[in-house]
């Protein structure tokens, strides 16, 4: 396994080599002086996104009340539902509060 290691990073080492530097015939010996000169307008293309709305744009558009159904609560209603959302808490999180009783 390390053989076949070792030659796949002497085959990429002289890829990148032949990729990045001149030939060896015009090599003047330093690693700055020795790299070829990149056209990065033809290397790298770039896709660029213009999006017209923001990113929270979902988040914090607004529904019109009157299309949203109307529901009545009581107090009762939502005091049950407040101490059925504690007793979860607690019971997740392993807590014994004791301010709603058994």
């Amino acid at each position: 396994m390390r053989d076949f290691i070792q030659h796949q990073q002497r085959m990429i080492d002289q890829s990148n080599r032949d990729e990045f530097t001149v030939g060896a015939a015009k090599r003047a010996g330093a690693a700055r002086i020795d790299a070829k000169e990149l056209d990065l307008g033809t290397r790298m293309q770039l896709n660029v996104a213009h999006n017209t709305s923001g990113p929270l744009e979902r988040s914090t558009v607004v529904a019109d009340a009157s299309s949203l159904p109307k529901q009545s609560l009581t107090k009762a209603d939502a005091e049950a539902g407040l101490v059925q959302r504690v007793r979860g808490l607690e019971s997740h999180l392993g807590l014994a509060s004791g301010l709603l009783g058994s």
